[in-house]
């Protein structure tokens, strides 16, 4: 990490969370309900009406003002803007804070080598099924390797994905929501997902949206590629805020209790030099207070269930304090270390390089006194759980995925099983084919004709008695994800 500990503070701080530690009074734990928890990292969301002077023919987030009426909602800091999405999620996933490392610095592919304890392992350990699904890339950030050791059992990537639908340049929203849907109607065991969108992934000066009808439309007194910048970010967090709406809709109509947390991971990169935010007005110009530093750091959020009807507004408060909240309203139990997070957010709700903000939100600068004991606090306590002997977590093993052998098991799955020839065409038929995978006969490559998970078509004359014909899944970086069984053609 980038700052050294204060020698001594740790020991204070242990003794004083014994009664935390075992009392678990603050902490109702509900051994009769385990909910279904979608989380969704939601690329770039933002509300892009809070910047005066900038008018839109319909709310960007209609279903999200809805869903406030009986939901827990508010901001969430941010770690990074414009960018850095995995920062966001290691602090929403681990409780970890990315400002105990150095500015830019990215966490998963640096330093995640083994198994670290993280939402997805502490559900694990409560009978969950925990699954990953992002609308890209599986290499990107390390994020196949990271999330087998944060312990899910899959990690669904673009890669995976079967009959993805773009709208734009991305995957689309609203397929990311089907996905879940599927994977709701098929879960027996409570499940939980992370699911990370790409459709509104900037930058935004281009006309991605140009085959399809603009759901949304802006007008503004800006520069045309500022007006141009916002109307493709507007109809993304249109799209967004619907599959949102599309998802709670489904999921009210479910007897299992399930819970919904939806977040934007960074405020969107809207043109060089913040040329959309200054055109608008939106910042000032002598920051004083951390003014900019604020707006330019809080992204929506909002939980909702469909068995618990409070409305309240949170404020503002860190991703990483968002994991311990999530579990207590779930009302599963949690390690030490999450409920030293969830009493510490109770006094400091943010606390970043720059500045915290207390609960009665004081501004509190990183020279200051109070700042810096409650700096050092959180500091050495995740310093002790991320590189040291874990002292504060006395049962740590039970709450790690230590070996993940099934890790993405059902998914690599691929076989082969029939071949049928029908006129001039081979029927090549089995199990968990995905648009993506090469087909190799006698280790040559030829191009088919997919189907469908079960079925691809190619040419008959392409294949000879005695035919070694085997499917690879690679990714496009070339690594070898998974491969069927090699099954002998006979005429």
């Amino acid at each position: 990490m980038n700052n050294k500990p204060i020698k001594g503070s740790l020991e204070y701080i242990v003794s004083n969370m014994k009664n935390l530690k075992d009392d678990k009074k603050n902490y109702s734990v509900n051994k009769g309900i385990k909910p279904n928890i979608i989380v969704i990292m939601s690329e770039a969301f933002w509300d892009p009406s809070v910047m005066k002077g900038i008018e839109f023919s319909t709310s960007p987030t209609a279903n999200i003002s809805k869903l406030k009426e009986t939901s827990i909602y508010g901001h969430l800091e941010s770690p990074t803007f414009g960018g850095g999405t995995a920062n966001s999620e290691f602090e929403l996933l681990t409780g970890n804070s990315i400002h105990y490392f150095k500015p830019g610095y990215m966490v998963y592919p640096n330093e995640i080598k083994a198994p670290i304890m993280a939402l997805p392992s502490i559900l694990k350990s409560q009978g969950y099924n925990c699954k990953a699904i992002h609308t890209f890339k599986g290499w990107y950030w390390n994020r196949r390797e990271v999330y087998k050791h944060m312990g899910f059992d899959e990690y669904r990537s673009e890669e995976y994905l079967i009959d993805p639908i773009k709208k734009g340049f991305f995957i689309s929203d609203e397929y990311l929501t089907d996905t879940i849907i599927k994977e709701l109607e098929v879960s027996e065991n409570p499940l939980f997902v992370f699911a990370v969108t790409m459709q509104n992934h900037g930058p935004f000066n281009d006309n991605r949206y140009k085959d399809h009808n603009k759901d949304i439309k802006v007008s503004a007194n800006v520069s045309a590629e500022s007006l141009q910048i916002l109307q493709t970010y507007a109809q993304g967090a249109y799209d967004a805020d619907k599959a949102l709406g599309k998802l709670t809709d489904y999921c009210s109509k479910l007897s299992k209790p399930t819970i919904v947390l939806f977040f934007g991971d960074h405020l969107p990169f809207l043109g060089q030099n913040y040329k959309v935010y200054n055109e608008a007005a939106y910042l000032s110009k002598d920051n004083l207070n951390h003014e900019n530093d604020i707006k330019l750091s809080s992204v929506p959020f909002i939980l909702w269930s469909n068995y618990k009807t409070t409305s309240q507004d949170l404020g503002l408060l860190n991703t990483s304090f968002m994991g311990s909240y999530l579990l207590d309203y779930a009302e599963l139990d949690m390690p030490n270390y999450f409920k030293f997070l969830q009493e510490f957010s109770k006094e400091i709700p943010v606390i970043n390089r720059k500045y915290a903000i207390d609960m009665e939100k004081n501004i509190i600068n990183s020279d200051n006194e109070k700042y810096i004991a409650y700096n050092n606090d959180y500091l050495l306590v995740q310093q002790n759980m991320f590189y040291e002997d874990r002292v504060f977590e006395d049962k740590y093993r039970n709450w790690i995925v230590n070996e993940n052998p099934n890790y993405n098991s059902n998914l690599n799955k691929i076989s082969i099983k029939e071949v049928i020839i029908q006129g001039n065409q081979a029927i090549i038929k089995g199990n968990n084919f995905y648009p993506n995978s090469l087909l190799f006969i006698n280790n040559n490559s030829h191009k088919y004709k997919y189907v469908n998970k079960n079925e691809i078509h190619l040419k008959k004359n392409i294949l000879k008695g005695g035919s070694n014909i085997q499917i690879k899944l690679v990714d496009s970086k070339k690594n070898l994800l998974t491969e069927s069984n090699s099954y002998i053609y006979k005429n």
